[in-house]
């Protein structure tokens, strides 16, 4: 394989792997967040609230394997 063919393979790899980071940080913001908002609706005695922040916080977490 041509040096020049490799060169634009290693930067697809770099971007795929940047993005997949990215989405990873963003998924796990997203499990944080409904972390957060079922532990206020814990404290607050609201269970739609505490409910929304449960599946928030799975689909965070399985999101970002």
């Amino acid at each position: 394989m041509p040096v020049v063919a490799i060169i634009p393979a290693i930067f697809a790899g770099i971007e795929i792997a940047t993005v997949g980071l990215a989405a990873m940080s963003t998924m796990g913001a997203i499990s944080a967040i409904g972390a957060i908002a079922a532990g206020v609706g814990a404290v607050t005695g609201n269970k739609a609230l505490m409910k929304i922040g449960v599946v928030a916080s799975l689909v965070g977490g399985v999101g970002s394997f």
